[in-house]
């Protein structure tokens, strides 16, 4: 077997500890700047969704008073046909 230089291996080990502990360390801000940043999405995607809603409410209600409109006209329009055929006939 051939002569190992111990502290070269123990040097090469240090260092490769050293650059995964700082790996480490760079994966966790980049982890905590991520999760900061899902949470922000997260909360917008929150108040479209609550503002959609509202939207949906408020589109509910103009086709209800625009059905309400219909009814009215087709109301009028038979009222002004009985006066219509009163008149005329």
């Amino acid at each position: 077997m051939e002569n190992v230089d111990l502290t070269l291996v123990l040097r090469s080990t240090e260092k490769a500890s050293r650059d995964a502990e700082a790996a480490f360390d760079a994966t966790q801000r980049l982890v905590v700047s991520v999760g900061a940043r899902f949470a922000s999405i997260e909360s917008r995607i929150s108040t479209l969704e609550s503002r959609m809603s509202g939207l949906q409410r408020r589109v509910a209600s103009v086709e209800n008073g625009i059905d309400g409109v219909g009814r009215s006209n087709h109301r009028i329009e038979g009222m002004l046909g009985d006066i219509f055929a009163k008149l005329g006939g």
